[in-house]
């Protein structure tokens, strides 16, 4: 093109024309590396998941993502290799971000919080790029956690017993049953016996005081041979009295 101006024009012209297209080639290439160096915007809603596109998505061999517009250690997000599918994460890593085959940053659940700057740097299998920065903007609300359903008295319900703590509580209440019940029927056996015991010797001494009575020796030791005679200790008085009639001696004479 040059060529074709110089041949219409004189030399003084066409070096006039030229000096003008090589300013506007040096403007043209001034323009387009700012436009490579301005940094791109994303806006999510708050709950999105958002991606960060890198500028690069062929040849990666390690891309860095950072939290800010300085690259450094402290502010690394995760440095991933694609070609290895090595993935170190970095102080800035909440969980939420996950790196993507082509080299761009995932943020799932994007909150207000996440608003601001992201810097990717990149080395390619054949050099590097410059770094870039991309601008954040999250909007609205976080959607607040599910709360729980509210009774029609407009009191919340009580929490529903886990099925652990429930079995636990029944088997203590049935052992603690079964240890009282068995510790009534052992004070129960053991009353009765002990009553039996006493009801006996009341009957034992009120037989030796009536047999004492009988021979006019109150006050002296009790017969000893009167227990002896089973079948008369356990006769009642008004049979007492009528097997003394049946074995008095009886004089014939």
């Amino acid at each position: 093109m040059l060529s074709l101006l110089s041949s219409q024009r004189s030399p003084r012209g066409n070096a006039r024309l030229q000096g003008l297209m090589i300013t506007v080639w040096i403007s043209l290439c001034f323009l387009g590396t700012s436009g490579q160096g301005s940094s791109p915007e994303v806006t999510a809603r708050a709950g999105e998941t958002v991606t960060l596109p890198a500028p690069v998505t062929t040849n990666i061999f390690t891309v860095s993502w950072y939290r800010g517009t300085t690259p450094c250690d402290t502010q690394t997000i995760f440095t991933y290799n694609p070609s290895t599918f090595s993935l170190a994460n970095g102080p800035q890593h909440t969980g939420r971000e996950v790196a993507l085959s082509d080299g761009s940053l995932q943020i799932i659940g994007v909150r207000t919080s996440d608003t601001g700057a992201y810097t990717v740097s990149m080395a390619l299998n054949y050099g590097s790029i410059p770094q870039r920065t991309t601008q954040l903007r999250v909007y609205g609300t976080e959607p607040s956690p599910a709360t729980p359903a509210t009774s029609s008295a407009g009191t919340e319900p009580s929490p529903a017993t886990p099925a652990t703590t429930s079995s636990c509580w029944q088997v203590a209440l049935v052992v603690a049953l079964g240890v009282m019940l068995g510790a009534a029927v052992i004070i129960a056996g053991v009353i009765v016996y002990y009553k039996r015991l006493l009801d006996k010797k009341l009957v034992q001494n009120d037989q030796i005081t009536w047999e004492n009575t009988r021979q006019g020796n109150i006050g002296q030791p009790a017969n000893e041979k009167l227990g002896a005679d089973s079948t008369y200790t356990e006769l009642n008085y008004g049979d007492q009295a009528t097997y003394e009639q049946l074995n008095r001696p009886r004089n014939y004479a």
